[in-house]
């Protein structure tokens, strides 16, 4: 059972992060030019990233669970406060959460998607709007990736002979 919960969660960061590969080339596609400090090394730096934990997951290395953790942590949380925008998933993706748009009131976020990557991440001069939402889908998989990791540590480890 937990052979099949690494797989299933790594082929979610591989098949995300190949999401992401789409929807940059995509963009590129529709605006052209694009900076690469601001969007394409960020891009690059998390796609690898996700790749690499998916990649270790499935391979049932110990750094595969850290790695995977601190992935999901990173699309735990999409928020927009005081100018800096973030608003990263890959994989299924529930949120629920608030928003404030400018000159409006408060009002209730939800967005689902089925499955897709998506990765933003900007600073712009708008301190009157703000939203926040939690990643459901996110939130289960660091429950199931902390069971995981629990279950890791009671494993007894193997002395190896020299």
């Amino acid at each position: 059972m937990n052979k099949i919960l690494k797989i299933s969660i790594g082929s979610i960061q591989i098949i995300g992060g190949l999401f992401l590969i789409y929807g940059i080339i995509n963009r590129m596609n529709e605006v052209g030019m694009i900076n690469f400090f601001s969007v394409i090394l960020p891009f690059i730096l998390i796609t690898g990233f996700s790749f690499y934990a998916g990649i270790q997951l499935i391979k049932d290395k110990r750094i595969g669970i850290k790695l995977s953790i601190l992935n999901f942590v990173l699309q735990l949380f999409q928020f927009s406060y005081l100018g800096f925008y973030w608003y990263y998933f890959i994989g299924p993706y529930v949120s629920f959460g608030y928003q404030k748009p400018y000159n409006s009131n408060y009002t209730l976020l939800t967005d689902f998607e089925y499955f897709t990557g998506t990765l933003i991440s900007y600073i712009r001069n708008d301190t009157e709007s703000h939203f926040l939402a939690i990643n459901l889908i996110s939130l289960v998989i660091l429950m199931v990736l902390f069971y995981l990791k629990q279950e890791n540590s009671k494993e007894p480890k193997l002395k190896k002979n020299i």
